[in-house]
């Protein structure tokens, strides 16, 4: 049997818009990132899904819909939304503007940017200096 897996990333989202870190929080799509939605739904607007996940954030599931929406295969499977598809958890970081959280966690390390933790320390530094 053959599957094919299709991986859509939510459209901008207000912190997205402001620079500010994410995570779990539940910042809502911004016009553009309604936008980027109904544009996904459109190159997938032939593909019969068997199935579809996303988070249960808002803008996932937002995301989802739109798409499924657009869908012409006759196909519409009700999403499943689960809070194991979740972006990293970034606790106290979250809602603050990214240079400053990104400073306040790699600086400490000798780097002060999400660039400089990653090219001193690896992606994984990442989650674990904002942890």
């Amino acid at each position: 049997m053959l599957l094919h897996l299709y991986a859509v990333r939510h459209g901008q989202t207000y912190f997205n818009r402001y620079n500010r870190l994410q995570g779990w929080s539940n910042s809502p799509l911004t016009s553009s990132g309604l936008e980027d939605a109904d544009r996904a739904g459109r190159k997938l607007t032939k593909v019969s899904f068997a199935a579809a996940y996303c988070s249960d954030t808002t803008r996932a599931q937002e995301t989802v819909h739109r798409i499924l929406a657009q869908n012409q295969s006759g196909n519409m499977p009700e999403p499943v939304c689960d809070s194991h598809f979740r972006e990293q958890f970034y606790g106290y970081f979250e809602g603050q503007d990214m240079a400053m959280a990104w400073w306040a966690a790699g600086a400490p390390h000798g780097a002060g940017t999400y660039q400089q933790i990653v090219d001193q320390f690896g992606l994984s530094a990442t989650r674990d200096f904002l942890k």
